[in-house]
């Protein structure tokens, strides 16, 4: 069964049921890709989904920023949904794309992309506090855990309720990718092939105008992503459609193709 949630501030987010592809949660470990070649981890194996560029791991002990593989250990350790994970993981690519359009850090984008609702699950905040809940609680975990105030800041303005306002243009960006991410998930999902890789933009707009159709989901938010990013919906929709199905296989969204 396919299951909507809300996230507070108004990011609405479709989350599919992912049955056939159920694990272990207390290894936290994802089956599709080993960690990569001279990668050394200090703790639990947790397997990370598909390849992107990757922070080689530092020596036990050495002073580092965290790196995907950390945050994906983070992220499995407060996410148990597999559904969820594999929003977040959807959201990075769209961001991690949008970054290498931009000439910008796709590192420190994917990780503020990966780790934003990291903390939804053990802290929904269903009353909006600003600083209490989703996503507070997370924002001292990531200080404390050396992550930086560019990632802690994004995050936090994802959240509308959260009373900062968006100003860089990764915050922009996984404004943008949050709720349309979802949606875009969701219109794969009713084709009669459930795949992302025929998803055409006019069958997204369409979708848009259906009040019925994943109703959770805010069109408002959805086009004031586009109006943050300066780019018109229909380019924006095709973007990330593109940034989808480059990882098709390992978000599920392959369908019968």
């Amino acid at each position: 069964m396919n299951t909507y949630e809300k996230t507070p501030g108004g990011v609405g987010v479709f989350f599919p049921s992912w049955n056939d592809l159920k694990q272990s949660e207390s290894e936290a470990r994802n089956p599709f890709l080993s960690p990569p070649p001279h990668c050394q981890l200090s703790t639990v194996d947790c397997r990370l989904p598909f390849p992107l560029r990757y922070t080689i791991g530092s020596i036990v002990g050495e002073n580092r920023m965290p790196t995907r593989e950390d945050a994906w250990k983070l992220l499995c350790e407060y996410t148990a949904s597999e559904s969820l994970r594999k929003h977040m993981l959807a959201v990075e690519a769209c961001v991690r794309a949008y970054a290498r359009k931009a000439g910008a850090d796709e590192e420190t984008w994917g990780l503020a992309a990966l780790l934003h609702d990291f903390d939804y699950e053990r802290w929904p905040n269903q009353e909006h506090s600003p600083d209490q809940g989703h996503p507070s609680e997370g924002a001292k975990i990531l200080r404390e855990q050396g992550y930086s105030e560019e990632v802690v800041r994004a995050i936090i303005t994802h959240a509308d309720y959260c009373g900062v306002p968006r100003q860089t243009a990764l915050e922009h960006t996984l404004f943008a990718c949050d709720e349309l991410a979802g949606f875009l998930t969701a219109c794969a999902y009713v084709r009669p092939s459930k795949s992302i890789l025929d998803l055409e933009v006019d069958s997204v707009k369409r979708r848009m105008k259906d009040k019925l159709f994943a109703k959770g989901v805010s069109r408002e938010d959805v086009r004031k992503g586009a109006e943050e990013l300066g780019v018109p919906l229909e380019e924006h929709i095709g973007f990330c459609i593109v940034a989808l199905r480059e990882h098709a296989d390992a978000l599920g969204l392959r369908g019968t193709l």
